[in-house]
């Protein structure tokens, strides 16, 4: 499992992908959501395979509530195929 780092903890949409090492294929993916001032308001846009070795999410707050924060990282689970 390889992890992207840590977005900032801010109301800000956000944009990650965790990438496997050479020579291997990702096979599922995933994300965490931490420091979430309200998990409610917390909006998974997206979360899918971005190329054959990198796992893609994309979060943000709910318009009408942008004092919500929040922290997002995005996984990866990689195996040589």
């Amino acid at each position: 499992i390889v992890t992207s780092d840590v977005s900032p903890d801010d109301n800000l949409a956000k944009d990650l992908t965790a990438t496997c090492s050479a020579g291997k294929k990702v096979i599922s993916g995933g994300f965490n959501t931490l420091n979430v001032s309200d998990s409610g308001e917390v909006v998974i846009k997206a979360s899918y395979p971005n190329t054959q070795s990198s796992w893609r999410v994309q979060g943000s707050v709910d318009a009408s509530t942008a004092s919500t924060t929040y922290s997002l990282q995005a996984y990866a689970i990689c195996a040589s195929l």
